[in-house]
């Protein structure tokens, strides 16, 4: 459980045209071994970022608009939206992911549910790992 409540935004952080999702994609090199290795790293990211939201728990939140053209940190505890994806091709096979991207950024890159408004998540996070296949399923 974490406080509740609301906190403000600075200024530049109330101005929509700097309210932009910013795409990072970080790789690391696969876990050796069994596919249940690749599970405990995926379990050990997804308790990491549950043990962090605690002391920072308005990432935790949404971006909320309580009075127009006044948007706050809405300090509900749901939590990052954190997607496990895995696909069939190595690294190598799409340049490291280097540009120009060879998948489509679409089905490289998650985007929450029509439920969650991209714009009001503060971090998303995605792991992916190998063998299955990149779909938009």
């Amino acid at each position: 459980p974490t406080p509740g409540g609301t906190l403000p935004l600075y200024s530049i952080d109330k101005t929509a045209a700097v309210r932009v999702s910013v795409d990072f994609v970080q790789v690391f090199p696969g876990v050796a071994g069994a596919v249940g290795d690749q599970d405990a790293a995926v379990a050990a990211m997804r308790d990491g970022f549950a043990r962090a939201l605690v002391p920072y728990y308005p990432v935790a939140g949404r971006i909320a608009d309580v009075s127009p053209g006044e948007p706050v940190v809405d300090c509900t505890g749901q939590g990052v939206w954190f997607v496990e994806a895995a696909a069939n091709c190595a690294l190598a096979d799409v340049n490291y992911l280097e540009r120009p991207l060879l998948i489509p950024k679409e089905e490289l890159l998650p985007r929450p549910p029509p439920e969650e408004k991209l714009e009001d998540l503060i971090i998303m996070a995605q792991v992916r790992s190998n063998p299955l296949v990149l779909s938009n399923n």
